[in-house]
């Protein structure tokens, strides 16, 4: 059964290949100070997302409040946060 959704604030923001040489959208996402999930979001989902929020340079991200979901003891994102 998913949970309610919660709020986490975005840190650690980063566009590119990594280690899984599939360029990506990744950041740290932050429920509280001792709870955090490293979120990867493939290319074409995230320029999407940027696209939808107005969003030209994901560093803009960093600070951010976004959307997550716990499925299954997966943290999952959900969306950006309309600011």
């Amino acid at each position: 059964m998913l949970e309610p959704k919660v709020l986490a604030i975005i840190k650690g923001v980063g566009f590119g290949v990594r280690d899984t040489s599939h360029a990506m959208l990744w950041f740290t996402a932050y429920e509280s100070e001792t709870s955090a999930s490293l979120q990867c979001i493939p290319a074409e989902q995230a320029v999407e997302l940027l696209e939808k929020h107005g969003i030209a340079n994901v560093t803009d991200l960093e600070g951010k409040p976004c959307w997550l979901q716990r499925d299954n003891g997966l943290i999952k994102f959900i969306d950006f946060v309309r600011i």
